[in-house]
């Protein structure tokens, strides 16, 4: 049980499936030692579970005690004295752990020690240096000195190293360098190592009389030597580069350094090659190939040692991956975090996918960077929802359009995680594609339309399959409002033919709307379809499709104010101005018909000129509508201008 890693929460559980399998399958019911192993590591990751194992059991000893004690909140302080004065285990390390403070609760060091006297509990080492430390914290520095001072020479090693950080603590408080040389000096003649926070005192006071260069981190990592009387590890070198930064942050300094360090033959270990990574990602701009090439040494370190990295570092290096667009970068290190047996949290793998997506090349390189990082968690369905919204809308110049058949495997994955899809993200691609196809209507005339006619011809294929796999695939659900996006995609495009199969099939629909929702709803779902049908007959000059498709929607009340307008553009587009006249200025308003709009009567004037009938239908409108004239003759005086 102690060979295990105490790093990996894995180690908590497999401690305690030997505990369990001890009396069972080996005839050895687990004794105290196994208890207390299992008990301090487990009260390192989660605490109430260890307090909840610890009361639940029938005898623990003193030490397993303590050091639950040693890490309890304040809510259970009372308990676990209590506890512990019952099995009569109480000595005097479980009021030296009382002294300490838990969170908001905090007992008195006079109280303390009087109930020790009370209980005839005499003080010694292990509460005198409690004492120091509590004097620390409360900023009595002087008595924490006085208290620190009068701490003998201690044959416990383990008492002998919590004298020495006491001392240290107090140097490093009151800025003795030469006291603080003096206990490591000490310490290390003892056999003993001293602690970081004294190491880091030695390199800032170096650091805070120089620091223009990487020459300064040299000299701060060689004042260290100087005291441990040994080359520094990559501990010390991490610690000089972070307390570098603090005061003068630069690439280009850590990089000397890093170099400086693996040349004099310091191992790429976690502290030094994840003090180096994150430097060089948050530099501006980020140093991404160089933070690859600290993660490569440390990967070839972690070989050797027959390690694994830590899943903090992937989180880093995937952080900037985003930030930078490096798909490719993040594709590889998730491949890493895999072989590692490692994942993410479920909310960073969602940011780490939207990130990467919004800043992909386009389409190919996106779906690459989503596929790898999904698998490393399990996403929830809205999370699978952000990530095809953001997918659909990208948009780049070397991919104007998200292919189908990635929006489709993404689906695809949706319903292996157990969620439906639904016909929303379906609705969206066409959306998208409809609104590039627009675009493309309007730029006929320019540049830019070669490319839109070739490209035609592939986003009319896709919206082929995806309409194909409606027709085919009972797992996806289909409504109005899809299928309305399908023909308005089908129309953008220029498959008309398609598009108004499509109308047919809403047509068809129809009754098993009804029957499943009120009149008002289905008129609701199919105002747009509507629109979308007369637009597509009026850009292919359809008329007689129009017509049949324009009484079928009067005849089953679905005409609206929006759809007058769809009916007259789509008359004058077909060239039937004078019908769409007629429309206009007496159709309207007669026997319940909509009221005409001062909008609809400009699209009179706008299609007047392509049908070469300007003076007349300017004429017509003047005459019917004089209260809109002042204003839709500037319609007319702006094009007269342009011509």
């Amino acid at each position: 049980m102690r060979a295990l890693d105490p790093r990996s929460s894995n180690a908590v559980h497999l401690m305690l499936r030997m505990c369990t399998d001890m009396e069972p399958v080996f005839g050895m019911p687990p004794g105290p030692q196994h208890i207390d192993v299992f008990l301090d590591e487990l009260a390192r990751l989660d605490f109430s579970r260890a307090y909840n194992v610890a009361c639940a059991a029938t005898a623990m000893s003193a030490e397993a005690w303590h050091a639950l004690l040693g890490r309890a909140p304040a809510r259970v302080v009372r308990s676990i004295v209590a506890r512990i004065r019952a099995d009569g285990l109480e000595t005097e390390q479980t009021f030296a752990l009382r002294l300490r403070p838990h969170a908001a609760f905090r007992e008195s060091e006079a109280a303390l020690l009087q109930e020790m006297q009370e209980r005839g509990v005499q003080p010694g080492a292990a509460w005198e240096i409690e004492v120091a430390r509590r004097r620390l914290q409360d900023g009595d520095v002087d008595g924490a000195a006085t208290a620190a001072d009068a701490l003998g020479d201690f044959e416990d090693d383990r008492l002998a190293g919590r004298a020495m950080n006491v001392r240290l603590a107090v140097a490093v408080a009151r800025r003795d360098l030469d006291a603080l040389r003096r206990v490591i000096a000490a310490g290390i003649d003892r056999g003993l190592q001293p602690p970081l926070f004294a190491l880091r005192a030695i390199v800032d006071d170096r650091l805070s009389r120089s620091c223009a260069s990487e020459h300064d981190i040299y000299q701060a990592v060689e004042a260290v030597e100087a005291v441990l009387g040994r080359d520094a590890g990559s501990m010390v070198w991490a610690v000089a580069i972070e307390s570098f930064l603090t005061r003068s942050p630069s690439a280009g300094v850590v990089s000397a350094a890093y170099t400086e360090a693996r040349g004099r033959s310091v191992p790429a270990e976690r502290s030094l090659a994840a003090t180096v990574i994150g430097a060089l990602v948050t530099a501006d701009p980020p140093q991404l190939d160089a933070a690859m090439a600290v993660y490569a040494d440390h990967e070839a370190h972690l070989r050797a040692e027959g390690d694994s990295p830590y899943q903090s570092l992937y989180q880093t290096l995937l952080a900037a991956c985003a930030h930078t667009g490096s798909t490719t970068t993040a594709v590889l290190l998730t491949e890493d975090l895999r072989a590692h047996r490692l994942g993410l949290p479920r909310h960073l793998t969602r940011e780490f996918i939207l990130d990467l997506m919004r800043s992909a090349a386009d389409h190919e390189s996106a779906f690459a960077a989503y596929s790898a990082l999904a698998a490393c968690t399990r996403l929830d369905k809205d999370d699978y929802a952000d990530i095809a919204s953001t997918y659909i809308s990208l948009s780049t110049p070397a991919s104007l359009l998200p292919p189908a058949d990635l929006v489709l495997d993404l689906m695809a994955d949706m319903r292996r995680a157990g969620f439906s899809p639904g016909p929303e993200v379906l609705t969206a691609l066409l959306a998208r594609y409809s609104a590039v196809g627009a675009e493309g209507r309007a730029r006929k005339a320019s540049k830019s339309a070669a490319h839109h006619a070739a490209l035609s011809a592939t986003v009319v294929s896709a919206v082929r399959d995806i309409h194909t796999l409606l027709r085919l695939d009972p797992g996806l659900v289909t409504d109005v409002t899809l299928l309305t996006a399908l023909m308005n995609a089908y129309s953008f495009w220029g498959a008309t033919d398609d598009a108004l199969a499509v109308w047919d099939e809403l047509v068809e629909r129809r009754p098993r709307e009804l029957a499943a929702s009120s009149r008002a709803a289905v008129a609701a779902a199919y105002g747009p379809a509507v629109s979308v049908v007369l637009d597509a007959c009026g850009h292919a000059r359809m008329p007689v499709r129009a017509r049949k498709a324009w009484k079928w929607a009067h005849r089953h009340g679905l005409v609206n104010a929006r759809h007058w307008a769809a009916w007259v553009e789509c008359l004058a587009r077909c060239g039937l101005m004078d019908e769409a006249v007629r429309v206009v200025c007496e159709d309207m308003g007669v026997a319940g018909a909509l009221e005409p709009t001062k909008d609809v009567a400009a699209i009179l004037l706008k299609f007047s000129w392509a049908n070469g009938d300007v003076r007349r239908v300017s004429e017509r409108v003047r005459e019917r509508f004089p209260q809109w004239w002042h204003e839709l003759k500037r319609l007319v005086e702006t094009r007269s201008t342009k011509e």
